[in-house]
């Protein structure tokens, strides 16, 4: 179905760009140790997403719950990305689906530089295409912003805080509405709830 590929793709790029790598004495995701980020997309998808983060973004759990329209035909998903230092699990909440990966882009960066992983994951942009523009405030904060592959994404200490993209000719924007650092965050977020069981991933990828 044309709408569950569209879905699943948007899903992918969103994810992954959410991904940028900071380092200072050990490995770290992000310059902030802790905090909740929430979302909003808009454009052709509507919806929210939640991202808590632990020990500098190597413990992280994303909630997408996202409606899509593409040609006249609505989805809908409720989505739960895990991520535990190098492991990656990607849950559906709906089907109670869920499959296991390796975060393959952390163990990238750590084979191309493993002791400034910052530097590493701007060098890999510059040399995939990417361009680095000038810096912009969002929320508050001084934002820097890449330009990759059609996408935008504004980050702030490594925190994806707004990501721009046209897919398919539609415009997809997911930003951040609020965000609270340095907090607290319940362990629980980080957890796999009751009743979802894991399968081997398809060889044409998750199927959300």
């Amino acid at each position: 179905m044309i709408v569950s590929r569209f879905s699943k793709v948007l899903l992918v790029l969103i994810t992954m760009s959410m991904f940028s790598f900071v380092s200072d004495s050990k490995y770290k995701r992000y310059h902030v140790k802790s905090g909740i980020v929430k979302y909003k997309y808009e454009g052709k998808s509507t919806g929210t997403k939640i991202l808590y983060f632990d020990n500098w973004g190597m413990i992280e759990s994303q909630l997408d719950k996202m409606t899509v329209e593409v040609y006249g035909m609505t989805q809908k998903t409720n989505n739960l990305i895990i991520i535990d230092d190098k492991d990656i699990s990607l849950i559906n909440l709906t089907t109670k689906i869920g499959y296991k990966n390796i975060n393959q882009e952390l163990l990238t960066l750590l084979e191309f530089n493993n002791k400034d992983l910052i530097s590493a994951s701007e060098k890999m942009m510059l040399e995939a295409g990417g361009k680095k523009l000038e810096n912009v405030n969002f929320l508050g904060k001084n934002c820097n912003v890449w330009l990759i592959n059609g996408i935008k994404k504004y980050t702030w200490k490594g925190i994806p805080m707004r990501i721009e993209m046209n897919l398919m000719g539609m415009d997809i924007v997911m930003s951040a509405s609020e965000i609270v650092t340095d907090v607290v965050v319940d362990k629980s977020k980080f957890e796999v709830p009751s009743g979802i069981k894991f399968i081997e991933e398809p060889e044409d990828g998750f199927n959300f």
